[in-house]
């Protein structure tokens, strides 16, 4: 039971840990000048240019780790019988490194409009953007570090319970699948969540090519 626990609670400390460390490297990126984006004279179509902007979120890091993680996850299945389970986590933990690389798109389309419009006023007041939200982003990922170095695997299981508590939120739907197929064993609510957080993850990504079409030329 406690291992299940474990299951159900990676796939929101996936997306989580993702999207923190991927804002942090939009942030970084936003004190470039001059455009870093694939020139638009290219005969794609919007929805491809989004899809390609996400995947590229994907590569190095976060495809590494979730990878990592699931290695771990197949070898130890074959030792304690629960393949299935660990091939379900699998799937959610790819799920949730998809969905964090598109909110991170759809907030970076939105920080290049911002910080376009930033440099375009004052260079200074870009500077303090970058500097602020930097610093905000370190000190939430370096509390989030220090509680799980502390808590241990009471946090893990503090995510699960949370996870319950907070069913409403879109970010946590995946987890509360792998609740309901894993340890509630109640089929059709997790079908409910896994059919919601496949409509979510539609949504942004409906949300982010939309965005991109209005502001994707704002460049800094």
């Amino acid at each position: 039971q406690n291992i299940l626990g474990v299951f159900v609670a990676l796939p929101t400390l996936v997306l989580v840990y993702n999207l923190v460390l991927t804002l942090l490297q939009q942030i970084q990126r936003s004190g470039v000048k001059v455009s870093t984006q694939t020139p638009y004279w290219l005969p794609i179509t919007w929805q491809e240019h989004t899809l390609a902007s996400i995947l590229a979120s994907l590569m190095g890091f976060p495809l590494a780790s979730v990878l990592l993680i699931i290695s771990g996850l197949v070898v130890f299945s074959f030792f304690s019988g629960l393949i299935v389970a660990a091939l379900l986590t699998s799937a959610g933990l790819l799920a949730a490194v998809f969905m964090a690389s598109e909110i991170t798109e759809v907030l970076r389309v939105l920080q290049v409009r911002f910080i376009g419009a930033v440099y375009k006023s004052s260079g200074r007041a870009a500077v303090w953007v970058r500097f602020i939200g930097s610093l905000s982003f370190f000190i939430v990922f370096y509390a989030l570090y220090f509680y799980v170095t502390s808590g241990g695997f009471q946090f893990v299981q503090t995510v699960t319970q949370t996870q319950n508590a907070v069913w409403f939120v879109p970010v946590v739907w995946l987890g509360i699948t792998l609740y309901y197929f894993l340890i509630n064993l109640s089929i059709l609510n997790g079908l409910f969540f896994l059919v919601l957080s496949a409509l979510f993850i539609a949504g942004l990504y409906g949300l982010a090519v939309t965005l991109n079409k209005r502001f994707g030329l704002y460049e800094p």
